[in-house]
């Protein structure tokens, strides 16, 4: 997320002083607005573009050791180390959704200073004289969109990534639970050896179902929360300079 609010205190703390009858309601505003900007400090890190390349790289490698055990199961080799990389990875998963919605509750209960604020009303023509406290101003809503613009694509991101985790888990236990059993059929492998596959098989498809839809749907309320919030954020107003 590029800093657009470079200066902005500087400009805004002129204002306060350039304002006197009015600098108490401005005074308030500059703290509000300080706020703002440790929010969007704050939640840079988390949602400035990592998300996304994050669980990308998740949903990746969950299709490799899928086709780890799968490759296993052929060789009729042991599918331990296949089936641990793949539970580590979907833990990874649950992880990451956990560390990203912490990020989305901190953007969600950040309220814009002046929204519903009467004051702000009645004061909005006056600060609209001011030139730079307009741009600062419409600097600090500018950064607040783009907050809320990643805060929702990371919410997209988490959610696109454990719905294909969960889909390609369905197509690989399909596949996986034919196998074994036309090995079993042919005699190809020992029936300990079977149990073993199963019940690991089992586990996985238990451990995906409960850890990643868990997280996925998190994921998905944030999504919806996260849109309402975006849709009332961008139709927040910004100052229009009215001064000469």
């Amino acid at each position: 997320m590029s800093d657009p609010l470079k200066n902005s205190d500087r400009v805004l703390n002129k204002s306060a002083l350039t304002m006197p009858p009015e600098a108490g309601y401005l005074a308030s505003l500059l703290m509000d607005l300080r706020s703002l900007r440790n929010i969007l400090n704050e939640t840079k890190g988390l949602l400035d573009g990592q998300p996304g390349m994050i669980f990308f790289k998740l949903h990746s490698v969950h299709a490799q050791y899928l086709y780890k055990v799968v490759a296993a199961v052929v060789k009729t080799e042991s599918i331990d180390e296949a089936v641990r990389e793949a539970e580590a990875n979907v833990e990874e998963y649950v992880s990451a959704s956990d560390r990203l919605f912490q990020s989305l509750n901190q953007v969600l209960n950040l309220k814009l200073p002046h929204s519903g604020n009467f004051a702000f009303g009645v004061m909005a023509p006056l600060l609209a004289q001011d030139r730079e406290f307009v741009t600062a101003f419409n600097a600090y809503m500018d950064g607040y969109q783009a907050m809320y613009t990643q805060a929702l694509e990371s919410a997209e991101a988490c959610y696109d990534a454990g719905k294909k985790m969960e889909q390609e888990t369905a197509a690989f236990l399909v596949e996986v639970r034919r196998t074994v059993s036309e090995l079993e059929a042919a005699n190809k492998v020992d029936q300990l050896l079977v149990s073993v596959y199963k019940k690991k098989i089992d586990m996985m498809d238990l451990t995906v179902r409960t850890r990643v839809q868990e997280a996925r749907g998190r994921a998905e309320g944030y999504v919806k929360s996260l849109h309402e919030a975006w849709l009332a954020v961008s139709k927040a107003g910004r100052l229009t300079y009215t001064g000469r």
